[in-house]
C-alpha cells in the first residue's frame, strides 16, 4: 500500500484485525470500520476475542477463512467455490496471517501459474429448434382484407368444415356464452358469429386476428366489430394494433412542442398514470386534464427554448400571465408544479422554477338563474322518454351528468318512491315518477332481454354493461342554454332562493361541498338583497 505524502492519518496497528496501516477511525482500518458498523459484539468462536461478529466469528477469523479457501482451490483444485460455505475453513483456524491494511482485495485475486489467455470464447452455434406448437414459423406479416371474404354457394357444407376447427368452435361457443349472459338478439348474436367465421376461418389457431382487419368490416358490411374485439381479446385471439389514447393525446396536444421538450413530458404523463413507489397512479380524466393545461405553456416556450432546463421563475409567470382567465392560471400552475418536481427528481433540472409562485385568486364567474324561456326551449326540444328522465333529474333532484350515467335500477325504489343520487336517497316527486315509468316501460319493450344493471341505457351499451357514454347525456342538450349542468346549478340556486340563503340547509340537500354551498348561497343573498352579482 502506498500512503500519500500529503495523508495526515494516523500510521498503526487495526485494534481489531491487527493490520498494520493507514488507520481510519478511532484505531480501525477502513473495514473494520465498516464491519463494526454491521455487526454487533460478542465472543468470537475463533479467536475467543469479545469483538464484533457476524455468525459468531469476527472479521480477522472470515478474512483467514477466506485465504485459506483461495490457497486450497487455486492450488489443489479441491477447495469449495469462492461464494461457497466457509464453515470447515473456520473451523480449522489455529492461527493468522498478517496483513497491512486495506489491502485485503489482493486475497480475492485469483491466481494461477500458467497465463491465462484473454482471447473471448465464441460459443459453438446452436442448432436451429423449430417454434413449439402448431402452426408456421412467420417470415413477414401481411394483413388481410377480410372485406374480400364471399359467402360460398355451398354455405352449410362450408361452415360445418370451419366449425370442424378447434380455435372456431371454441370462438362460436364463446359468442353463445356472451351472448346469453348480456341479452344479445338473435341478430346480434348471428352478425358477431358472422365476424368471428370471416375473421378466424382464414388463419391457423395459433395467429392472432389484428385489429386493423376487423375495423374495414365496419363500413363495408355494418359488423359489430368492437363487440367482436372484445370476444376475442377474452379468448386470447387478438392483437390490439391500434394507436393507443396516450400517444393520440401527444400528437394532439403536443404537435407544436420542440422534442427535447416533449420527451420529459411524455415520460412525466405516463409516470402519473403508471404510478410510483410513493404515489398512487392518477385517473385518465386527471392526467388528461394535466396535459391539456400544460400544452399552451410549453408550445409557448418551445419558440424560445430547447429545454426545460432553461425556464427561470420569470419565464412561468410571463406564462402563466398570456392565459385568458383566472381558473386557466391556477390549473397550469398546479400542472407546472407536477412537471417541475418531476424533473427535478429525476435529475434533469437544477431547481424547480415554480417554487414560491402564487396563482392569485381565481375569479369565478356569476352564478345567473336560467330564464323562463330557456325552460320553454328545453321542454320543448324534450320529445323522447329517455329525454325527460333526464331533464328531471337534472331539473328537480340536481344530478351532475356523472351521477345520471352511474345510477343503477337498484338505485330506483318505486314503491317507497325514493331514488338514491350520488349515495343521497331522495324522494321521487310526480313528475321524476311519471317519466322513470315511461321510460322502464320502453326500454323493456326495446331491450326485454338487457343485462345491463344501469338505468340509462343506450343501443350500444343494451348488449353489454357498461354505463352510457358522456356524449350520450350532453348530446340531447346541445344547442340550448340550459344544459344539464345549467339545470342543475339554477336547481342550487332556486333551493338558496326558496328556502333562504343557507349553505348548511344547501349541503345537507344536495349533498355539496361548503364553498360550493357559500358560494350559491352568496349568490342567492345577491339576488334577494337586489345587489349585483361578483365574481
Amino acid at each position: 500500500m502506498t500512503i500519500a505524502r500529503y495523508d495526515t492519518r494516523p500510521v498503526g496497528s487495526c485494534v481489531d484485525c491487527f493490520a498494520w496501516g493507514a488507520l481510519w477511525w478511532y484505531g480501525l482500518c477502513t473495514a473494520c470500520y465498516a464491519f463494526r458498523r454491521l455487526h454487533h459484539a460478542g465472543r468470537c468462536d475463533g479467536c475467543r476475542r469479545h469483538i464484533a461478529v457476524k455468525q459468531r466469528y469476527c472479521r480477522l477469523c472470515w478474512r483467514e477463512a477466506h485465504r485459506r479457501a483461495n490457497i486450497d482451490r487455486i492450488t489443489t483444485g479441491t477447495g469449495i467455490p469462492h461464494c461457497g460455505s466457509l464453515a470447515p475453513f473456520l473451523q480449522q483456524i489455529d492461527g493468522h496471517q498478517l496483513v497491512f491494511a486495506n489491502t485485503d482485495v489482493s486475497l480475492w485475486t485469483p491466481s494461477s501459474k500458467a497465463k491465462q489467455s484473454k482471447r473471448r470464447v465464441v460459443p459453438a452455434p446452436q442448432p436451429f429448434t423449430p417454434p413449439p406448437g402448431p402452426g408456421q414459423t412467420t417470415v413477414f406479416t401481411v394483413p388481410r382484407d377480410l372485406t374480400r371474404f364471399r359467402r360460398p354457394s355451398t354455405h352449410e357444407e362450408w361452415l360445418n368444415g370451419a366449425l370442424a376447427l378447434p380455435h372456431v368452435a371454441r370462438a362460436w361457443h364463446a359468442a353463445q356464452l356472451t351472448a346469453d349472459a348480456h341479452g344479445w338478439t338473435a341478430r346480434m348474436l348471428g352478425e358477431v358469429r358472422r365476424t368471428l367465421i370471416t375473421a378466424l376461418c382464414c388463419r391457423p389457431a395459433d395467429e392472432p386476428v389484428r385489429y386493423s382487419e376487423l375495423q374495414p368490416l365496419a363500413a363495408a358490411r355494418s359488423l359489430p366489430v368492437e363487440r367482436t374485439a372484445q370476444l376475442l381479446a377474452d379468448l386470447g385471439m387478438l392483437h390490439d394494433d391500434r394507436i393507443s389514447p396516450l400517444e393520440k393525446a401527444f400528437d394532439r396536444r403536443l404537435a407544436d412542442v420542440s422534442p427535447a421538450i416533449r420527451a420529459p413530458v411524455e415520460d412525466w404523463i405516463r409516470q402519473l398514470l403508471n404510478g410510483t413507489k410513493r404515489a398512487r397512479p392518477r385517473t385518465w380524466e386527471t392526467v388528461m386534464e394535466y396535459l391539456r393545461s400544460v400544452s399552451p405553456v410549453l408550445t409557448l416556450w418551445s419558440h424560445t427554448h430547447d429545454h426545460l432546463l432553461e425556464i427561470t421563475p420569470d419565464h412561468v409567470r410571463e406564462a402563466l400571465a398570456s392565459l385568458p382567465s383566472s381558473s386557466a392560471r391556477t390549473q397550469a400552475l398546479i400542472s407546472l408544479r407536477s412537471l417541475f418536481r418531476h424533473l427535478r427528481a429525476h435529475r434533469l433540472i437544477f431547481k424547480n422554477p415554480t417554487l414560491r409562485i402564487a396563482p392569485g385568486a381565481v375569479r369565478l364567474p356569476p352564478i345567473l338563474p336560467l330564464t323562463q324561456t330557456d325552460y320553454q326551449q328545453v321542454i320543448a326540444a324534450a320529445t323522447t322518454p329517455e329525454h325527460r328522465l333526464m331533464l328531471a333529474l337534472a331539473a328537480v333532484h340536481a344530478a351532475r351528468p356523472g351521477d345520471i350515467r352511474a345510477l343503477q335500477l337498484d338505485d330506483v325504489n318505486l314503491g317507497d318512491r325514493l331514488i338514491t343520487i350520488a349515495g343521497h336517497d331522495r324522494r321521487i316527486d310526480d313528475l321524476t315518477l311519471k317519466a322513470i315509468r315511461r321510460y322502464l316501460d320502453l326500454r323493456r319493450k326495446r331491450w326485454p332481454n338487457t343485462a345491463n344493471p344501469h338505468l340509462l341505457v343506450s343501443a350500444r351499451t343494451a348488449y353489454d354493461t357498461r354505463p352510457v357514454t358522456p356524449y350520450y347525456l350532453s348530446n340531447l342538450f346541445r344547442g340550448h342554454n340550459a344544459t344539464l349542468d345549467r339545470l342543475r346549478a339554477d336547481r342550487w340556486l332556486d333551493e338558496a332562493l326558496d328556502r333562504g340563503p343557507d349553505p348548511l340547509h344547501l349541503a345537507a340537500v344536495f349533498g355539496i361541498s361548503a364553498a360550493t354551498a357559500i358560494r350559491y348561497a352568496n349568490s342567492a343573498r345577491s339576488i334577494l338583497e337586489g345587489a349585483p352579482l361578483r365574481a
